[in-house]
C-alpha cells in the first residue's frame, strides 16, 4: 500500500486536488499533505474550509503532541504508537483526526 501524498497548498487552493484528495481519504482512511507550515497552530486551522469545523473536545482547540520525558501518555514519548482511536465517545459521527506533524525524525 502507497500512501496517498499531496501538496499542503494545492489541496487548499485547488478545488479539483481536494476533491480528489478527500475520496482518497474516504476511501484509503487516512491522506498525507506534504509541505504544511511547521509553525505550531498554523495550519490545522486553514483546513478547516476543506474538512469542516474543528470541534473542541478533551484537550485545547489544537492540541500540540510533542515528546516530554515525563509525558502523561503513550502519545508524548518517543515510543511506538499502534493503529487506535483517540476518544471514540468523544466525537459525533462522521468525524475525523488531523494529526499535523510539525517534525518528523521516525524512519518508515
Amino acid at each position: 500500500f502507497e500512501a496517498c501524498r499531496v501538496d499542503y497548498a494545492s489541496f487548499l487552493g485547488e478545488d479539483a486536488v481536494a476533491e480528489s484528495t478527500i475520496r482518497t481519504f474516504l476511501r484509503d482512511g487516512f491522506i498525507i499533505l506534504t509541505g504544511a507550515p511547521t509553525t505550531p497552530d498554523v495550519g490545522l486551522e486553514s483546513l478547516a474550509p476543506r474538512l469542516g469545523p474543528v470541534r473542541e473536545v478533551l484537550f485545547e482547540r489544537i492540541h500540540n503532541v510533542q515528546v516530554c520525558p515525563d509525558g502523561y501518555n503513550i502519545a508524548h514519548t518517543p515510543l511506538p504508537l499502534p493503529p487506535h482511536n483517540d476518544f471514540p465517545s468523544y466525537t459525533w459521527q462522521p468525524s475525523i483526526q488531523v494529526i499535523h506533524m510539525l517534525v518528523n525524525e521516525a524512519v518508515g
